[in-house]
């Protein structure tokens, strides 16, 4: 089933950015991802004082987007496109990195690659040549691919537009290795049992 670049945006980035976005310093777009370690800048295990300082201001705090953790949210997001970052903390430390990117005209935002070699714009296909097959896969609405060991989740939203073409919206979820999978992703649905 194909989605509009408007219904995708609807149904995953409106509730996200109904406040005023705390924008993200240009630098953090280059930055490397790190598999089980970090990205955008941060690293599991930073304080929220530090993500504020490597992010140069205060965030947007979303309550219940990740239960029960509290999460920091930075982004450049608008109805064309752009990018998402949210940092999920648990007891004032960094647990969880997620980056969602959506391409305007000119293409995905963050250009940091991962230590593999992924970058935002990459296939499916390529992330398994990258990766080899997933830890689990959940193929549904959205097709997310866990790579646990390495610490690194993939999330793809299909979209058709009509000014960008078809493409995937993208967003990663960098963990600790071995780690379990986010809730809030558990709860986007699979067979019972896929997380576990």
């Amino acid at each position: 089933m194909k989605f509009t670049r408007s219904l995708i945006f609807s149904l995953i980035f409106v509730p996200c950015i109904t406040f005023a976005q705390q924008p993200i310093p240009i630098e953090v777009f280059n930055q490397p991802i790190f598999e089980g370690n970090g990205a955008a800048g941060m690293n599991l295990g930073d304080t929220e004082v530090k993500v504020v300082e490597k992010m140069g201001g205060l965030p947007h705090i979303l309550q219940g987007y990740v239960k029960p953790q509290k999460t920091l949210t930075y982004g450049t997001m608008t109805e064309k496109g752009g990018v998402f970052i949210n940092i999920i903390m648990e007891k004032n430390s960094v647990i969880g990195i997620e980056i969602m990117s959506v391409p305007t005209i000119q293409g995905h935002s963050y250009k940091g690659k991962s230590q593999k070699g992924f970058q935002f714009g990459d296939s499916i296909e390529r992330v398994k040549t990258l990766y080899g097959e997933p830890y689990k896969i959940h193929d549904g609405k959205d097709k997310i691919l866990w790579y646990k060991k390495e610490g690194i989740i993939f999330e793809y939203y299909n979209f058709v537009d009509p000014n960008v073409g078809e493409g995937p919206g993208t967003a990663i979820v960098i963990i600790k290795p071995n780690a379990n999978i986010p809730q809030y992703l558990k709860e986007r649905g699979g067979p019972e049992g896929l997380w576990e």
